[in-house]
């Protein structure tokens, strides 16, 4: 049983039986051992020889036509159907070679389009930065501070411990950091100055009433107002129980301008009422989340976000 593809060249249909395990091969009971299924062989193959002046494929087979764009013969193994055209070895070839240089070109392109795209955001990010800074001149250096912590924070606002976009904030303050790189630990700034800053600055008066103690032994407190941020330190509250960190404690600023530390029983309180004017607990600074808050408060104009890569 055959098919006549074109002359002298077959399709074999000859029904083949292909055998297989069943499910009973492992175990009997779930049916029989072997299953045999029929489907056509396949096969291509050439058969006689052509009357009169016989076609030669250039591999020496006898041919079954000529290539629809060559016009060379060609035999049954060495041409394939393209597109419902006859097309030689050598034609298809040639059009794979075609398509990798279209392809290599149109690579090339992409490359050229995505490395120009890239030099104009770098441009762009450049022009962004000195415009930035350049506005910032302006402003006192706590001020600055505050701003630029506001936007490199933007991406994870409201979170309890944000994510600071270190290499932001280095670039817009250059003036703290030089050639140094963003430790969110140690950051450079003095809390001191931004304390006494922040008192002159808010648009708003302090909404907590607290106990401010002048040291660690709990001497007679002085009852004052304060603006207490939660989780505002680079310092972390460390349970007992375990040595692994939990969040950062709370911190505040009394209405004089005055840093103070939330208490060792209070660090796990989220506004603590009883604060310390005396540094104990190591060279903690006000972090992120309390510098953009500052910002809020003080109703410092918000930074333009810096332009976004190209993808």
């Amino acid at each position: 049983m055959r098919n006549e593809i074109a002359p002298r060249y077959f399709q074999c249909t000859t029904p083949v039986v292909h055998s297989t395990g069943g499910p009973g091969l492992t175990d009997p009971r779930k049916g029989p051992m072997v299953i045999e299924t029929q489907r056509p062989c396949g096969t291509f193959y050439q058969e006689g020889q052509p009357m009169g002046e016989p076609l030669e494929c250039p591999c020496g087979t006898f041919a079954i036509g000529r290539c629809a764009r060559c016009r060379g013969a060609t035999c049954g193994i060495h041409s394939s159907l393209v597109g419902g055209l006859r097309l030689c070895g050598a034609c298809q070839e040639h059009d794979r070679q075609e398509a990798a240089v279209a392809a290599a070109k149109v690579a090339a392109r992409e490359a050229e389009l995505a490395s120009e795209r890239r030099r104009t955001y770098e441009a762009t990010l450049a022009e962004y930065y000195a415009g930035v800074r350049q506005t910032l001149a302006g402003d006192v250096p706590p001020a600055r501070i505050c701003r630029v912590m506001r936007l490199a924070t933007a991406n994870s606002r409201g979170d309890r411990d944000p994510v600071v976009d270190g290499g932001l904030v280095v670039r817009l303050l250059p003036e703290l950091f030089g050639v140094d790189v963003y430790r969110p630990e140690t950051p450079p700034w003095a809390d001191v100055d931004v304390a006494r800053w922040f008192a002159t600055a808010a648009t708003s008066p302090p909404s907590n009433r607290v106990d401010v103690y002048p040291g660690r032994r709990r001497k007679r407190p002085k009852h004052m107002r304060a603006w207490v941020f939660q989780y505002g330190s680079t310092q972390r509250w460390q349970s007992p129980e375990s040595s692994s960190s939990h969040r950062p404690i709370s911190v505040g600023i009394s209405e004089h301008g005055t840093r103070l530390w939330a208490l060792a029983s209070d660090w796990t309180d989220t506004e603590p009422d009883h604060l310390l004017s005396t540094r104990f607990v190591g060279s903690d600074r006000f972090n992120a989340q309390a510098l953009t808050q500052m910002a809020i408060l003080a109703a410092l104009l918000p930074l333009p976000e810096p332009p976004r890569p190209p993808r």
